[in-house]
């Protein structure tokens, strides 16, 4: 609340990216139904937060606005099969969900600002456009993990809970203090859910540490009290700042080591066909290094030459 009337919006704005997963993981019938319930809830939190009432119903338009921009484009690609560890679906999802959907519905919403029509300016344009970025960032692929069952690399629930309390009061530490710039502290255990937990758990750690670490930050704790000369809003944009390069970084992180375990996985099952085709074989395969170092001979040899690669 103390950014809102101070002029920001949110650090992170949730149910944009939440409505975005629901769609991509639906099909295209049901899509009025829930971008109609999606415009209804968004509507009553503006009236809620004392807005009038036609600048209320154009905000939540310019969130749905956002929502189809990305789910369009999104579907064919994302759609059949949720994974965003897949290349050609985490770029996709960077630019049209990420980038391009949140400037979009951002440039349409800079004309609003603090409840009342006003002109455009850089200065609500890129609060609007940094929240509903990461919120489209964290929490879409938190919902595709949930849709797929693929959340949290399948490790216990146990070792899950044991990540998240142990990045939760990481950070607590990190944003309760106020004298030292300790945001650096936070990567090992972000580092920790990434490699133990998968996407779905670096999103759900970036998120963790947004909802924290925005609450201190607008009650004027944690590493940015230390801009003494900064607004809250100003405090807020270091903040998203962090969140965006951490989950920048982590998610590619998370796209390679992706992509090398398929790779490994592609290479053991083409070991094992061409093994099976070399033993059903009744020609005489052998594999040699330069040096001529046996390290294959197939069982073939022993039926016609009656030696096998041990007996070498």
């Amino acid at each position: 609340m103390n950014s809102w009337n101070s002029g920001g919006v949110t650090v992170l704005w949730p149910t944009n990216g939440l409505l975005l997963g629901v769609l991509l993981c639906s099909p295209k019938r049901r899509w009025p139904a829930y971008v109609a319930v999606g415009y209804a809830i968004d509507f009553s939190f503006n009236l809620s937060m004392n807005d009038p009432y036609d600048v209320g119903l154009y905000q939540s338009f310019c969130n749905i606005v956002e929502v189809l921009l990305a789910a369009f484009p999104l579907y064919p690609i994302i759609g059949p099969k949720p994974d965003l560890t897949q290349r050609r679906q985490f770029l996709a999802f960077l630019g049209y969900g990420v980038v391009l959907a949140s400037a979009v519905a951002s440039l349409m919403a800079s004309i609003t600002g603090l409840g009342r029509w006003a002109h455009p300016t850089w200065h609500m344009f890129h609060y609007w456009f940094l929240a509903d970025a990461l919120g489209m960032a964290t929490v879409t692929p938190l919902y595709l993990a949930y849709h797929a069952r693929q959340s949290f690399g399948g490790k216990s629930w146990r070792e899950v809970i044991a990540c998240l309390l142990l990045l939760s009061s990481a950070t607590v530490l990190v944003f309760w203090q106020i004298n030292y710039p300790l945001l650096f502290l936070l990567m090992p255990f972000l580092l920790l859910l990434a490699l133990r937990l998968g996407l779905a758990g670096s999103a759900l750690g970036l998120l963790l540490v947004s909802l924290i670490g925005g609450f201190l930050t607008t009650e004027g704790r944690g590493p940015m009290a230390l801009v003494r000369s900064a607004s809250i809003t100003e405090r807020e944009l270091v903040l998203q700042g962090f969140l965006a390069t951490s989950m920048a970084m982590f998610y590619v992180i998370e796209m390679l080591i992706a992509e090398s375990r398929r790779l490994e996985t592609d290479l053991r099952g083409s070991e094992r066909r061409f093994r099976t085709l070399a033993e059903a074989s009744s020609d005489i395969i052998v594999l040699t290094d330069l040096r001529g170092k046996r390290s294959y001979v197939s069982p073939a040899s022993i039926e016609e030459l009656g030696w096998n690669q041990r007996m070498c």
